[in-house]
């Protein structure tokens, strides 16, 4: 688990660097995918995926699984899923 401690403003600045040099190159889709699960995982995560920073996450996200990674939505990014009655 990631110890590193983010300013909100941080988090928001890396997240738009991941998507930009996502949708810029194809290539960086792994490195992509590998640094938004860590991020994901961080221990104050709900606190830092918020507003554009939120948004930006889902944009990546939704680029992976276009992409062709086979990826199940974190539901700190696309909230709980309804299951079927």
């Amino acid at each position: 688990m990631s110890t590193t401690n983010y300013t909100k403003e941080e988090f928001s600045s890396y997240i738009l660097e991941i998507k930009e040099k996502l949708v810029a190159d194809k290539g960086n889709s792994l490195h992509a995918m590998l640094a938004l699960n860590e991020l994901l995982r961080l221990p104050n995560a709900k606190e830092l995926f918020v507003g554009e920073a939120k948004d930006n996450a889902v944009d990546v996200w939704k680029k992976l699984s276009e992409l062709g990674y086979s990826l199940y939505n974190p539901p700190i990014l696309f909230g709980t899923p309804q299951l079927p009655a």
